[in-house]
This record gives C-alpha cells, structure tokens and sequence, in this order.
C-alpha cells in the first residue's frame, strides 16, 4: 500500500507543477498509463485529483518556488494573530 500512494504521491507533485491549462490532459493520461500496468487503485486516485483554480495553482507555484517566502509570511500570520488575542483579551 505505501507503495501505491508514493506512486500517486509522486503524481500529484507532477501533476500540481503543471500550469492548470495542462492539468486535466496530464492527469488523464497519467491515470491511464496506470490503469495499462495494472494500477488500478492507483489511476482512479490520480483520476480523481480535481484542477487546481488559478489562485491555489499561484500558491502552490509560490510554495514551490520561494518557500522562504512563504515561511515568512506564516510567521508573520501567526504574529499577528498573537497580536490580535492579545489585544482582545
């Protein structure tokens, strides 16, 4: 089993790099590679990813590619919730 979910693990990563105009045609095609080698479980998890919309496609970009970046603006969430119970308690 863990296996299988690495493979659609690794899938998922793939696919989720893609911009979203390639996703669907990338996902299909991938799930029916797999279902060829026999994978079944795993093309119909692949097939069931669902196309990111173009705001969580521009995070996930982000994420990839300046995770420092994105760390900072965590941190800076978390501080400024902090900041806000503080000032309401």
């Amino acid at each position: 089993m863990a296996a299988s979910s690495k493979v659609v693990e690794q899938a998922a990563d793939e696919l989720y790099a893609l911009s979203p105009a390639e996703f669907t045609r990338a996902r299909d095609e991938r799930a029916k590679a797999l279902r060829k080698e026999g994978q079944r479980e795993e093309a119909d998890a692949v097939k069931s990813l669902r196309k990111p919309t173009v705001a969580a496609w521009a995070l996930n970009q982000l994420a990839r590619r300046r995770p420092k970046d994105v760390e900072r603006l965590v941190a800076a969430g978390e501080e400024l919730r902090a900041a806000q119970d503080e000032l309401l308690a």
